[in-house]
């Protein structure tokens, strides 16, 4: 790398962090298996509402992902999962009192528990970022619409405390790939954008947010997978994480 940067940011799930879906519980919906997070939401729901079947949850629990992942795609912004969750509730024809909202509240909780436990980090990744954070400035955006989750991994896979700055997009409405959240993170850290570098996993999100502030940036590729000629283009490639020792 020809120059130093002044700090390094990361992308959180998928290049920390992994999203382990085989570990999520495996159901049976309408005929078919599926894992999903939804079944512990919905065990949560069926002790007030047993009427409720994992079907009727499940079709809710997707459709409104749909519903505020267009909203996201289409705007930049974020949505929170508890945004989320209203809008599948009302789906379900649930009214909006007191005692549906704690249901609701103990869903969520569920859901987000679900999807903690099938997230893992491999040891040489936090080695590295915690080995980085000795000689460089050290930062994180990432797209994630329950910040409380967010910060909770960071705990639990040892990220706690390495972070100058950690911008969660549930916490900021906003959501990479688009600009405002790159620019909040080099304000915050009173950096401009072209003397950061951005570490991320996705093309479209990472490499194209990057790209689009005017930041190099290093595109973690552990599958070997071939850019199109249209994609977005990184400055540097990657396997594996701690191969981003020898370029800083």
């Amino acid at each position: 790398m020809s120059a130093r940067p002044a700090v390094v940011l990361f992308d959180l799930f998928d290049t920390l962090v992994d999203f382990e879906r085989d570990r999520l519980p495996l159901v049976r919906v309408a005929g078919q298996e599926v894992r999903t997070s939804g079944a512990a939401a919905h065990a949560a729901l069926q002790r007030a509402y047993p009427g409720i079947t994992l079907e009727a949850f499940y079709e809710a629990f997707v459709e409104s992902f749909r519903e505020v992942n267009a909203r996201r795609e289409r705007d930049g912004i974020e949505v929170s999962a508890e945004e989320r969750f209203e809008r599948c509730f009302a789906r379900l024809g649930l009214p909006e009192t007191e005692a549906t909202a704690a249901v609701r509240h103990a869903a969520l909780a569920a859901h987000m528990g679900a999807l903690a436990a099938a997230t893992a980090c491999p040891p040489e990744r936090r080695e590295v970022v915690r080995g980085l954070a000795s000689r460089y400035r050290i930062g994180l955006i990432s797209n994630f619409d329950h910040g409380p989750t967010a910060r909770a991994l960071l705990t639990r896979h040892g990220f706690d405390s390495v972070f100058e700055v950690a911008l969660i997009s549930a916490e900021e409405g906003v959501r990479k790939p688009y600009p405002e959240i790159f620019h909040r993170a080099c304000r915050a850290l009173r950096v401009l954008p072209g003397t950061a570098l951005f570490v991320g996993d996705s093309l479209g999100v990472d490499v194209a947010g990057a790209r689009g502030v005017g930041m190099p940036c290093v595109w973690v590729n552990r599958e070997g997978a071939r850019p199109g000629p249209t994609d977005p283009q990184p400055d540097h490639t990657i396997r594996h994480l701690p191969e981003l020792l020898s370029l800083l």
